[in-house]
């Protein structure tokens, strides 16, 4: 009978400030002292008896000065002795204090969206669950006040402030701004409920009188109603209206940003919305076959449209908030966009082919056609996906997220390599810098979350080691949110939210402490990460809540607890077993690959990669891309 689930204890560390490189100084003085005292000693016995013998033929009349000779050697070799043995006592372990150091100006934040955290907020998700598309919503208390950060922002605020952290990123929603067609109000796309714009510049001014630094997305998966009834993304006009949008929004909120992103895992959107039909706004596939074709066709609305637009519409933004902000006199603006970054792997060797297919669609397509504007690139990990046909496999040797989603530490390492092999390890690289804009776990237990930290952030600082330009990391996300299509049954917060109470009190969990020692010492200790993975192996066998279907295709308006805790699933990052290809059977090869010679090179393949790639993709059925939509969320 398995045991049942306990909650995990809280995890106690000392509040530390350990300046860069201050440990290895330590350590590295520590080791000096030690060999310089050892050798010492190791000569003793023989320089005590050469000084006894030079001493009783010099001072052999003198028997009181041969007593205190004796005894001034005694005190000396005592004195030596323990001395050794207090260095002996601080002698360096044979592994480091410090598991990842990160350098001061490094940057820690937390991660919001409209979608999940605004109340008052109309728009395509709000009418999508109230139709019955979002699981755990409809049972859930006061659904669409979501966390209340329109009307009250400070909450969540002063939270982070709590946390110790220096980046807030949050949104604006196109819909609030222009919720209605631009024709109706002469045309041009420009933001249209003023008072709208006005709260928002109260809301990012609040967070900056807190000592945080604001990034804001302007586009995170949620289009205006007008938008959507137009064709969404596939309608070439809407890049124009966006474009309009952003520059007022540049204007308005300019001067008080640190950060932009343009958008939000683009590729994402496409997917869930174009191809499989999961998001609000949709026009699903029938078949495989016509999902193939689409997404090689540019008609309007096909795949192959929404993409192009979605590039479109960021190398545009890129354009408007630079120029804005050199209008203005302002400094110059750092706009980058959030890229979705995961692992792909097959269960079996047959399901290879189609990972590959699909890993380069999603991650390189629209990253390929915008890499020329950009300051930096952000990227969004959570985990891997181990695909089986039509499905989302779920082995039970592996450790996952309650949403489903397989934990890969040394995936995050892989990624930011991959990525800086594509994009900045190359002649002509406009940018360099990177940021991890979200990486978070669903886990209401607060069994995982802690070790999920330290190990990704072991991850990140490996990869800077090797020289990978990486200047912040956002954990997704303060407390626990309307999650997509999964509604509110993942769990991502580092607080817990009581939704019956009338302030939906929040209630920290043991990984906010977590988080919040580490991002004021910069650093993630050895402690840290052994009392950490020693709360995940205290699990192991407990049932615990899962809100995934046993096929892994959907998302449970209740969590399901017929999952456990892996009994033997080891996520922690270990850096060399990063020397083999980061991949299992049927998986995909990350390494290098041949970064495009030029945008046209990228955007136009010759003709017979076309039908190449369009008979690979009919004959794998488009079933991963299928799968990965069929997931609603993170």
């Amino acid at each position: 009978m398995m045991a049942p689930f306990e909650p995990a204890p809280a995890i106690v560390g000392k509040e530390r400030s350990i300046k860069p490189g201050c440990a290895a100084r330590k350590e590295a003085s520590l080791v000096a002292i030690s060999t310089s005292v050892s050798g010492a000693l190791s000569e003793m016995p023989d320089g005590f008896v050469k000084l006894s013998e030079s001493a009783s033929s010099g001072l052999a009349t003198t028997s009181a000065a041969s007593s205190r000779l004796k005894m001034g050697v005694a005190v000396i070799g005592a004195g030596l002795l323990a001395a050794g043995g207090f260095v002996w006592a601080r002698r360096p372990t044979t592994e480091p204090l410090i598991l990842a150091e990160f350098d001061r100006d490094f940057v820690w934040g937390i991660g919001t969206a409209p979608v999940h955290v605004e109340d008052n907020l109309d728009g395509g998700w709000l009418a999508f669950a109230r139709d019955g598309h979002v699981k755990a919503w409809e049972d859930q208390p006061v659904p669409e006040e979501r966390l209340r950060f329109w009307t009250a922002p400070e909450t969540e605020i002063d939270l982070a402030v709590e946390l110790g952290l220096q980046v807030f990123r949050l949104g604006v929603d196109w819909g609030r701004l222009v919720p209605d067609h631009p024709a109706q109000h002469g045309g041009g796309g420009h933001v249209q409920d003023k008072g709208a714009l006005k709260r928002y510049v109260q809301i990012v001014r609040q967070v900056r009188r807190r000592g945080l630094r604001v990034m804001l997305t302007l586009f995170h998966h949620s289009l205006p109603v007008w938008v959507g009834e137009a064709g969404g993304w596939t309608n070439e006009a809407v890049v124009r209206e966006f474009g309009s949008f952003v520059r007022d929004v540049a204007a308005g909120l300019g001067e008080s940003v640190d950060y932009w992103l343009t958008m939000n895992e683009p590729m994402a959107f496409a997917l869930f919305t174009y191809i499989e039909g999961t998001w609000p706004q949709a026009f699903p596939q029938s078949n495989y076959l016509e999902v193939v074709l689409k997404a090689l066709q540019g008609d309007e609305r096909s795949v192959k449209a929404a993409v192009d637009n979605l590039a479109g519409a960021h190398n545009l933004a890129y354009s408007h908030i630079h120029q804005v902000h050199t209008l203005r006199g302002w400094r110059a603006p750092q706009v980058g966009m959030a890229a979705r970054a995961q692992i792909l792997e097959g269960k079996d060797p047959w399901d290879g082919p189609a990972v590959m297919l699909s890993r380069e669609f999603m991650d390189f397509t629209i990253t390929d056609k915008i890499q020329d504007r950009l300051d930096f690139l952000g990227l969004n990990y959570y985990g891997k996906e181990i695909i089986s046909g039509q499905t989302i496999a779920q082995p039970t040797d592996v450790g996952y997220s309650e949403a489903g989603r397989a934990i890969d530490t040394e995936g995050l390492y892989s990624v930011l390599q991959m990525f800086h092999e594509r994009y900045v390890n190359k002649p002509g690289a406009t940018w360099k810098r990177f940021m991890v804009t979200e990486n978070g776990v669903a886990d209401a237990t607060d069994v995982l979350r802690p070790a999920f930290i330290t190990e990704h952030l072991a991850a990140i600082a490996a990869a800077v080691s090797k020289g990978i330009d990486v200047f912040g990391y956002i954990h997704w996300t303060i407390s626990d949110n309307w999650e997509w299509a999964d509604g509110y049954c993942p769990k991502f917060g580092l607080y817990s939210v009581d939704r019956t109470s009338p302030s939906l009190t929040r209630t920290a969990r043991p990984s906010a402490t977590v988080y919040a020692d580490i991002s004021k010492s910069y650093a993630v200790s050895r402690e840290q990460r052994e009392a950490a993975w020693k709360v995940v192996t205290a699990h192991r066998g407990q049932l615990r809540p899962f809100c995934r279907s046993e096929d892994g295709k959907e998302g449970l308006d209740e969590p399901r607890y017929n999952r456990w805790f892996s009994d033997n699933a080891d996520w922690r990052f270990h850096e060399e077993r990063l020397a083999a290809p980061h991949h299992t059977p049927g998986g995909i090869f990350l390494q290098r690959e041949a970064a495009p010679e030029s945008r046209a090179a990228a955007a136009a393949p010759s003709l017979p990669a076309l039908a190449l790639g369009a008979a690979a993709l009919a004959g794998a059925g488009f079933a991963v891309a299928r799968a990965l939509g069929r997931r609603g969320g993170r």
